[in-house]
């Protein structure tokens, strides 16, 4: 099936994408005189951008690896059920990235096209803050502590307008990139502070959620969280002055035409779908942590034991980043993509063994794949981002129309249909098949599970011809 849907990309594209070179002239004058070049970011303004990244990994991963928790967790603990079912808790998070999904292009293509005194993308930012941390609190505190469908109707709600505002944020933030650095230095310069502070908020998001959960339990975890997020995402407003120096005439493309421009783009497609299924296994590794540890480690506090097993693969991919900047330098970042894939697809079903493994204490076997896990997600947090930069200048040889906005929110679109699928995915293969302590078997097919996505993931991106 995939290599079927390879082929017919490869016929599309040949057949609608326009000739690159009939567009350079155009490209060039214009980029000129809308884009003349701008000064290089101070060290301080660099980190001030980037702390937006800090608080966009924040709420996601903590969201991801605990929400679902909260409303459905492991039968066996104390802990009480507040949905009907975890597949109730699914749909919920599939409901909620559905909206999400479909907010993402209509918001990238808004602020492509808005013109204030203060930018493009900055009114996004200001506006959605205070409601973005709002939801976040509050989806943290259930109408009722025990099963009841309220809850889920509640929760259904709280996340879809948790993600409308996390796409009125963010989108405009990472569209922001392209736009404050405009040669090829200062921008890798610019996205390797960015990659730090979204790996600190990776680990801010599963380490530190899991032992306030342990600490101080779901409601306040959610409030102090909450609070660090307001925080960190009006820092980059103040921190860096957005162009304003655009002509008043191009009001840029329609967002039909916009939205088909995209999907007229061959390296786009590829890359989109590539990122697709490689977030759906990145996302179900996350949420499974807390069910693996309770069910498979034995963990009484699943938070602890989610904690510790966050802290060692956010460790191992941390230390391993230095190493995926490198190689990318010298292999290319399609290359070093590929590698971590395929190490993460030949990882993931040997999670399995945990728990037969002789002479080695049950806890330290999940330890130990949890710091291999982190070795190729080093490579999967890290250069999407730069990998869609080069998709941007690539379109903008094809329109003549700088478009950062748009593709932040095309991706944010498939990479929030991930979120959904994955979730759903997760739930039903644990329904299904149990998540108990006597019957942890939905758990453990997880692993081998995810590993197909991530062969998909990799056969996508083959295929992918920038580098």
């Amino acid at each position: 099936m995939v290599h079927t849907i390879l082929v017919m990309l490869d016929f599309w594209s040949v057949s609608i994408c326009p000739d690159v070179q009939e567009n350079s002239l155009r490209l060039n004058t214009k980029r000129a005189n809308l884009y003349p070049p701008m000064s290089e970011l101070s060290l301080l303004r660099k980190i001030g951008y980037s702390v937006g990244a800090f608080g966009m990994s924040l709420v996601t991963y903590s969201t991801m690896q605990w929400i679902m928790y909260l409303y459905a967790p492991t039968k066996d603990l104390s802990h009480p059920m507040l949905v009907p079912s975890v597949a109730l808790m699914g749909v919920a998070m599939m409901v909620g990235r559905v909206v999400d999904a479909i907010v993402d292009p209509i918001i990238g293509s808004w602020s492509d096209r808005t013109r204030t005194r203060w930018g493009r993308r900055k009114p996004f930012m200001v506006l959605g803050t205070l409601p973005l941390a709002i939801t976040f609190i509050l989806m943290w505190n259930p109408l009722r502590s025990t099963v009841s469908m309220a809850n889920f109707l509640y929760i259904t709600l709280m996340l879809s307008s948790f993600f409308f505002f996390f796409t009125v944020v963010i989108c405009p933030y990472l569209a922001l990139l392209p736009e404050i650095v405009t040669t090829s230095e200062e921008r890798v310069s610019l996205a390797a502070y960015q990659a730090v502070f979204n790996l600190l908020g990776l680990g801010a998001g599963l380490i530190a959620s899991s032992w306030l959960v342990g600490a101080v339990g779901f409601r306040d975890m959610g409030l102090i969280l909450g609070l660090i997020s307001l925080i960190s995402f009006y820092i980059p407003v103040v921190s860096v002055a957005e162009r304003t120096d655009w002509d008043e005439t191009d009001t840029g493309l329609p967002f039909k035409k916009a939205l088909l421009e995209s999907f007229k783009n061959r390296p786009f497609l590829y890359f989109i779908l590539a990122m697709f299924f490689m977030f759906i296994t990145v996302n179900i590794t996350i949420a499974v942590i807390p069910y693996f540890a309770a069910a498979v480690l034995l963990e009484e506090e699943a938070g602890t034991g989610a904690s510790v097993m966050s802290a060692v693969m956010v460790l191992m991919a941390m230390i391993f980043f230095p190493v995926v900047v490198k190689l990318s330098n010298r292999w290319g970042k399609k290359k070093v993509l590929l590698v971590s894939l395929a190490l993460l697809a030949a990882l993931l079903p040997l999670m399995t063994v945990v728990g037969h493994i002789p002479a080695i204490p049950l806890f330290y076997q999940g330890l130990v794949f949890a710091a291999l896990l982190g070795i190729p997600l080093a490579s999967l947090f890290v250069l999407p981002y730069a990998m869609l930069a080069d998709i941007t200048d690539y379109d903008e040889e094809r329109t003549g129309y700088r478009r950062e906005g748009m593709y932040f929110g095309v991706q944010g679109l498939f990479v929030k249909g991930a979120l959904g699928v994955s979730a759903i995915t997760l739930a039903y293969i644990m329904e299904t098949f149990g998540y108990s302590v006597e019957n942890p078997l939905g758990v453990v097919l997880t692993w081998p599970i995810s590993a197909i996505f991530v062969a998909a993931s990799f056969l996508f991106l083959w295929k992918y011809p920038l580098d």
